[in-house]
């Protein structure tokens, strides 16, 4: 949506640009009126504007100093000067200035909607220049590190994305890893830190650490530092060869990243004083699996590997037939929970029938672990239907709340399983019915606003504070519910009123167009014969007959 301002001190000026604007339905307008520059600077100071209109002289300040400060706060707004004849020479000085174009007082409707179209095109070309590209190349890069940490943390705690998915973020991040080759994963932590350290000194002392590790390692493998906790991590790559790489090679990184972690513990002793335990995953592990290598390997850590320092265990074996809940529950929960609160119905089923199958796998899953699963999904879905004031709509339909709470009283993992479908199948349709109950009222609201106030404002960001949404989501939940525009349906309304009143004998055509907020009667005037295809004096003269 693109946002214009018209300011004049003529009203008549005013309301008959922007009423020319507003009849542009299609062009997809927010269209804001001022009659001083100071309203008009308000008008700046809380809204972004794409297109300014504004008359070279008016008193208070000139349109001149009204686009400097302008451009100060928006330098990409287009500003078009309106003036006269005599304003002729003063407006040449204007365009030096780097104004976009200027109209000449009066103009017709063609001359400004060709006008504003050039200056729409111009400010869409812009959005894509190469300065609005290269800053946001300089936001992603300050945000890398934070990118790859939550990337880091996806891959060791949730494990669920594809090879392909996981080699998309490789390359959006410029890592020069293959995600459908081997990588390895090795984990350090400072068995002892001496008393005197600061926790930012702790911290230096890590990125110290990671720094010695990345000097071994880096010129002959790929590495990705990161930390997780109290533990620091990188994950290991062999370097990329023609074809890809291979087995072979990733068996000789393997071997020389071992033969490098003595060193490594050797120098981080000698440099830092710290005493320095080193974990080498498994050689060939998958990057869809590195979450069990990272789980094994933190267990050796929380239960105190060695009850002696500096240790370094390789090849550290990963538990192959983890559970699909041995994940934690409550993640396996966290990812259904994100589903269920976006609305994507069959991802959610498709994922809660992956939990509950995943526990009738040859391996099964501890009783306990069941019933930490079951209270984590129950107090889930508890928290949810209260959040969205579900309660009463989802005990309506028949399904047993208090079953969420009783274990026992499920028959079978087969039967609770069943029950869950069932009762996500329930919110998710309560949940839709409300949004659509939500829209309505929206509709209704503003459609109930605009015949109780056909004499006031009803410009787009008026109707919108009445539903507190944005000027551009108003538009587009309207347009996309009713199959028309909110200014095609004012219009429909201001002319059904104006008929019914001109068809009143008692009422002068100037109190008709008062009441229908036209200052201007003239406007008025111009407007219903756009709309009707007579004027408002030959309607009643028609009406009589």
């Amino acid at each position: 949506m693109n946002h214009i301002l018209v300011v004049d001190d003529e009203t008549i000026i005013v309301e008959g640009i922007a009423g020319i604007l507003e009849d542009l339905t299609d062009w997809n307008l927010a269209v804001w009126k001022a009659e001083t520059p100071r309203e008009a600077l308000q008008i700046f100071a809380e809204n972004r504007i794409d297109i300014l209109l504004t008359d070279i002289k008016m008193p208070g300040m000139t349109g001149l100093e009204l686009a400097e400060k302008v451009r100060m706060q928006w330098p990409r707004c287009k500003i078009i000067f309106l003036s006269g004849y005599s304003d002729y020479t003063y407006l040449q000085g204007a365009l030096r200035q780097g104004a976009y174009d200027y109209l000449l007082k009066p103009a017709d409707e063609e001359t400004i909607e060709e006008l504003i179209r050039r200056a729409i095109d111009e400010v869409e070309r812009e959005i894509d220049e190469i300065e609005l590209l290269t800053k946001a190349r300089l936001q992603l890069r300050s945000a890398q590190p934070l990118l790859l940490r939550d990337f880091v943390h996806n891959l060791l705690y949730k494990g669920n994305d594809s090879v392909t998915a996981i080699q998309e973020q490789l390359d959006f991040l410029d890592i020069p890893m293959q995600s459908d080759s081997p990588v390895m994963l090795i984990m350090a932590r400072v068995d002892r830190w001496p008393a005197h350290m600061t926790a930012n000194d702790r911290l230096l002392m890590e990125y110290a650490c990671s720094n010695i590790i990345q000097e071994y390692l880096s010129p002959v493998v790929s590495v990705i530092p990161a930390k997780e906790e109290t533990n620091m991590i990188w994950l290991i790559q062999a370097p990329a060869e023609e074809g890809g790489i291979s087995v072979r090679a990733s068996e000789q990184t393997y071997l020389f990243v071992q033969e490098m972690l003595e060193k490594i513990q050797q120098t981080v002793r000698q440099m830092l004083s710290l005493p320095l335990s080193i974990v080498l995953g498994s050689p060939l592990t998958n990057w869809t699996c590195l979450h069990r290598d990272f789980r094994s390997m933190s267990e050796l850590f929380t239960q105190g590997i060695g009850l002696e320092e500096e240790i370094i265990l390789v090849d550290v074996p990963s538990n192959e037939q983890e559970s699909y809940l041995e994940k934690r529950p409550q993640e396996a929960v966290f990812a259904l929970q994100t589903l269920l609160e976006s609305g994507e119905s069959e991802s959610f089923k498709t994922e809660l029938i992956n939990c509950f199958r995943e526990t009738q796998k040859p391996v099964f899953v501890d009783y306990t672990l069941q019933l930490e699963f079951y209270c984590c999904l129950s107090a889930m879905f508890i928290a949810f239907i209260n959040k969205k004031n579900l309660g009463a709509a989802v005990k309506e339909s028949g399904i047993d709340l208090s079953l969420l709470s009783d274990y026992k009283a499920h028959g079978n993992w087969e039967d609770l399983l069943v029950y869950f479908v069932r009762l996500s199948e329930i919110v998710m349709n309560q949940m839709e019915l409300k949004q659509t109950d939500q829209k309505r009222h929206i509709i209704d609201t503003v459609d109930r606003y605009m015949v109780r106030h056909l004499n006031g404002d009803l410009s787009l960001q008026q109707l919108a504070k009445q539903v507190h949404l944005s000027p551009y989501y108003l538009s587009r939940l309207y347009h996309s519910e009713k199959g028309y525009t909110l200014a095609e349906r004012l219009i429909e309304l201001k002319i059904t009123k104006a008929k019914q009143l001109l068809s009143n004998d008692f009422a002068k055509i100037q109190q008709v167009s008062l009441e229908l907020g036209f200052e201007n009667f003239s406007y008025f005037s111009k407007y219903f014969k756009k709309h009707v295809g007579m004027s408002p004096q030959e309607y009643r003269d028609h009406a009589r007959k």
